[in-house]
C-alpha cells in the first residue's frame, strides 16, 4: 500500500546518519569518515594558505573520494611548493612596504 511504503521510505530517511539544508530544504545525507591526510604539511601551512595556493600542491581531482589509490606528495614537490610559498610571501610584504613608504612620502 501507498501508506506502507511512504512509512518504510520515512524509517529509511530517519536511519541516515546526516541532517543538513540544501537550497532551503531539510535534507538528509549518509557521511561517510574518512581517514585524516595532511600531505606533510602542517596544521598552520594548511590553515594560513589561500585555498588557491594549496590546490596548486593537491589538486581537488585528486581527492576525489572513489579513487583507488591515495594521494601522495612527494617530498620534493612539497619542498619546491614551500620554496615558492615563502617567495610569494616575501614579494607581498615587499609591496606592502613600498606602498607603506609611498603614503608615508605622500603626506
Amino acid at each position: 500500500s501507498r501508506a506502507g511504503s511512504r512509512r518504510e521510505a520515512s524509517a529509511a530517511l530517519d536511519a541516515l546518519d546526516g541532517e543538513d539544508v540544501a537550497g532551503g530544504v531539510a535534507a538528509r545525507f549518509a557521511y561517510r569518515s574518512v581517514a585524516p591526510a595532511d600531505y606533510g604539511l602542517t596544521v598552520d601551512e594548511i590553515l594560513e594558505t589561500p585555498d588557491s595556493e594549496l590546490q596548486q600542491l593537491v589538486s581537488i581531482k585528486r581527492l576525489a573520494p572513489y579513487r583507488d589509490r591515495e594521494f601522495v606528495v612527494s617530498a620534493d614537490r612539497r619542498k619546491k611548493w614551500r620554496k615558492e610559498r615563502a617567495a610569494k610571501a616575501a614579494a607581498r610584504k615587499a609591496a606592502h612596504e613600498a606602498e607603506r613608504k609611498k603614503r608615508k612620502r605622500a603626506k
